[in-house]
C-alpha cells in the first residue's frame, strides 16, 4: 500500500473528475485528499476515527480519478486496503451489512422467497415500466427494485443451437439473477440469435465485487475462488456478463492475490474469455446489422463508470444505431458519474441524488424516449431521478432493445 500511496505525486488532475468533490468541495474529498489521509491511517500515524471514515466513504470507486491519473495510480485498491481496516476495526455499516448477508449467507434462502415476494410486493408498490416500483403512498419516494419471481439462474441452464459459431457461458451477477430476469432472457436470446450456444451455470455466486468494496474481504475470496473453479470446468470460448460492475470484478480477479497462487494461474486463463454482451457482439461475432425496432424510437446511452473503464465505450452505441427506427441522441456529458455506485447509493442516498440530479439534466437535454446503459444499477438510479423529474422516459438495459427489435422480427438472425 505504501508504494500505491507513494505513487500519488498530488497533481490535482483527479479533481476534474470526481463526482463527490464536485457537489462537496472540499480537499479530502478528491482523490488526492483521500489518498493522503488513507494513508495516514494506513501507516498508523493518524487514529481511523468516524470523520476519517465518513471522508472515505464518500468515495463512489468509479474511477474515473484513475483514467485521468498521469502516474497510473490505483486509487480503487488504497480505498479497498482502507475499507478492509474498517471493517476489521469498527464493522460494516448495518445497511450493507444486511444487503452482503443475503447475498453471501442467506442466497438459497433468498432465492426460495424471490417468488412469492415478486407477488407481495404489488400490494404496497406500483410498478413502472423497467423493472421499478414506487410506493403507491408516495410516489415521490425513492424508485426501488421488482423482483422478478424466480431468480434467473433456476430457470436456465443452457440454450443449444446447431453448428454454433461460439459456445458461451453467461454471467448473470446478482441484480440479472434476482431482478432483471428480462435482461439475461435478453443476453441468451440475442447471442442464440448471432448463433452461439449459451451455457448459465447455475453454481455461479456473486462476482465479489461489493464485497471487496465494503471490506469483506473474506468473503469475497471466498466467492472468487467458487466462481473460477465454476467458470474453469466449462470449456467456453467465451465468458459474457452484461453488467458493468460485474465485468470489472470477472476482469480483475487475476488482480488480488489474497485469492492464492492456484486460483490467480486459473483467472489469469479465463481473462482472455471475458467479455461485456456489446463487446462480444462487435469484436467476436463481428455484427454489423440488426433488425428494426417496432416504430421510431428516441434513444440516448449513458456511460457506466466502470464499464467505460474497461473500455466498453463505443461498442453499445453502435448496436443501438444499427436498429432500424431508432433515432440515437448523445446527451451532454454521458460519461460522468449517475451517482448509483451499487451500495453506495444506499448508505450515501442524498449524495447519490445529487450527484444524479446532474445526469437527469443532461437526459432531459435530449429528450429521448428511452434511456439505455449497460447496468442494471446505473439503470435503476437514473429511473429514481427521472420518476422525481415527473419524466416518462423508460429506462432500459441496451441489450432488452435489441431483443425488442428482433423479437418483433422473427425472421431475423438464425
Amino acid at each position: 500500500m505504501k508504494n500505491l500511496i507513494d505513487k500519488c505525486n498530488r497533481c490535482g488532475f483527479c479533481r476534474a473528475v470526481c463526482p463527490s468533490l464536485a457537489e462537496l468541495g472540499w480537499e479530502s474529498a478528491s482523490a488526492r485528499g483521500r489518498i493522503f489521509l488513507a494513508g495516514r491511517v494506513l501507516s498508523g500515524k493518524a487514529p481511523l476515527t468516524a470523520e476519517v471514515v465518513a471522508r472515505l466513504d464518500q468515495c463512489l470507486l468509479c474511477r474515473n480519478c484513475m483514467s485521468v491519473c498521469p502516474v497510473g495510480a490505483k486509487l480503487d485498491q488504497i480505498i479497498m486496503a482502507f475499507r478492509r481496516l474498517e471493517a476489521e476495526e469498527l464493522g460494516v455499516a448495518k445497511g450493507k451489512k444486511v444487503i452482503l448477508g443475503a447475498l453471501a449467507d442467506h442466497r438459497d434462502l433468498l432465492s426460495s422467497l424471490a417468488p412469492a415476494a415478486s407477488m407481495l410486493e404489488h400490494i404496497p408498490f406500483k410498478e413502472r415500466a423497467s423493472n421499478g416500483a414506487v410506493f403507491r403512498l408516495n410516489k415521490k419516494a425513492r424508485v426501488l427494485p421488482m423482483m422478478g419471481g424466480k431468480p434467473f439462474l433456476s430457470q436456465v441452464q443452457s440454450v443449444e443451437v446447431d453448428n454454433p459459431l461460439k459456445k458461451v457461458a453467461f454471467f448473470t451477477g446478482c441484480h440479472i439473477n434476482f431482478v432483471g430476469i428480462n435482461v439475461g432472457r435478453s443476453v441468451i436470446n440475442v447471442l442464440a440469435r448471432n448463433g452461439c450456444s449459451v451455457w448459465v451455470p447455475s453454481a455461479q455466486v456473486c462476482c465479489g465485487v461489493p464485497f471487496f468494496a465494503s471490506g469483506e474481504i473474506d468473503k469475497a475470496v471466498g466467492m472468487v475462488r467458487h466462481n473460477i473453479d465454476v467458470l474453469s470446468r466449462l470449456d467456453a470460448d467465451a465468458i459474457v456478463y452484461a453488467c458493468g460492475s460485474c465485468g470489472t470484478g470477472l476482469r480483475e480477479w487475476a488482480g488480488h492475490p489474497e485469492v492464492g497462487p492456484e486460483y490467480l494461474e486459473k483467472a489469469k486463463g479465463l481473462k482472455g474469455k471475458i467479455f461485456e454482451i456489446g463487446e462480444f457482439l462487435i469484436d467476436q461475432l463481428g455484427v454489423k446489422e440488426l433488425p428494426a425496432l417496432p416504430k421510431p424510437t428516441r434513444i440516448t446511452y449513458h456511460d457506466s463508470c466502470h464499464l467505460a473503464f474497461t473500455g466498453v465505450k463505443e461498442q453499445p452505441r453502435r448496436l443501438l444505431k444499427m436498429m432500424g427506427n431508432a433515432e440515437y441522441v448523445e446527451m451532454p456529458d454521458a460519461a460522468t458519474c449517475c451517482g448509483s455506485a451499487g451500495l453506495f447509493s444506499v448508505t450515501h442516498y442524498p449524495l447519490s441524488r445529487q450527484i444524479n440530479d446532474k445526469k437527469i439534466k443532461s437526459i432531459l437535454a435530449v429528450r429521448p424516449q428511452v434511456v439505455t446503459s449497460g447496468c442494471p444499477g446505473c439503470n435503476l438510479h437514473i429511473m429514481d431521478g427521472l420518476n422525481k423529474a415527473d419524466n416518462e422516459a423508460v429506462v432500459s438495459h441496451y441489450i432488452e432493445l435489441i431483443n425488442n427489435a428482433y423479437e418483433c422480427t422473427p425472421e431475423a438472425g438464425q
